[in-house]
């Protein structure tokens, strides 16, 4: 329903006639996926427009070409590379990298935490803005981690 909806406005601002481009439920999934980051639907709205000018562009360049069809597979040569990573964590564990959960207003995210041992004093820095609560899982880690590597020796 949001694809008949949404394109069909989008394509009617576009000057694009009935058949002329073809955005189908793939590419819609991958643009709210990859593309937008909102609750609503501006973004999704402008990434269809964007969708729509291209399209114009390749048939008005192209006279032979009378059909466009935008799926989830070519939808990175219209749109670009992907601006965002849904629901994928790294493939394979590496030292000194974990994966977690973030609260959005948007929802959630994964993302990706990444420690360094470099030489120094012996204390425990962070980068970024971290709130209280955050401050304090980093300290309860590090007091964890300080206690595994004197039993472990490492």
């Amino acid at each position: 329903m949001l694809n008949v909806t949404c394109c069909r406005s989008r394509f009617e601002r576009n000057a694009l006639k009935k058949g002329e481009l073809t955005v189908d439920d793939s590419a819609i999934i991958g643009i709210i996926r990859y593309y937008t980051r909102e609750a609503g639907v501006r973004s999704l709205e402008r990434e269809i427009s964007k969708l729509c000018r291209k399209a114009v562009k390749q048939l008005l360049l192209d006279k032979s070409l009378k059909h466009i069809e935008i799926n989830g597979d070519n939808l990175h040569d219209y749109l670009g590379v992907q601006r965002f990573d849904y629901g994928r964590a790294d493939s394979e564990n590496r030292v000194g990298q974990v994966t977690g959960l973030a609260w959005t207003e948007v929802g959630g995210d994964l993302l990706t935490i990444e420690t360094a041992c470099v030489p120094g004093k012996g204390k425990l820095t962070y980068t970024g803005s971290l709130g209280e609560v955050m401050q304090g899982v980093y300290s309860g880690g590090a007091d964890r981690g300080a206690r595994a590597r004197r039993k472990t020796g490492y």
